[in-house]
């Protein structure tokens, strides 16, 4: 019986464990990236695909089925797809943050080859 419910056990967690992923990226609040974006701009613009979003989210919906390759296409749509698989090959450059951007708007501009803080 023991090894029965480990075996049990061992099966549910490697099933459940994508939707944990899932959840834990969403509940981070963090910006959406570009792939969540064009999810969520597809989601708005074909109401009744949010239900089978929200079924995934319950759970009633696999998470595997519907973020499938296929399933994504029939959403996004094959420009939305292309676009992102395309970006997805392109060398990454690191994003804008706010505090970065505000810091550089603060420091005066220094021509190139300059060393140091310039006069004032």
């Amino acid at each position: 019986m023991e090894e029965a419910l480990a075996g049990y056990e061992r099966a549910r967690d490697r099933a459940a464990l994508p939707m944990y992923g899932f959840t834990t990226e969403l509940a981070a609040l963090a910006p959406p990236g570009p792939e969540q974006q064009a999810m969520f701009t597809a989601l708005a613009e074909r109401p009744a695909e949010v239900d089978r979003f929200l079924a995934v989210l319950t759970g009633s919906e696999p998470l595997a089925g519907y973020f499938s390759p296929r399933n994504l296409l029939r959403i996004l749509g094959f420009r939305r797809m292309a676009k992102l698989m395309l970006a997805r090959r392109r060398p990454h450059t690191p994003p804008h943050t706010p505090a970065a951007d505000a810091a550089a708007v603060d420091r005066p501009a220094q021509a190139p080859g300059a060393v140091g803080g310039g006069a004032s």
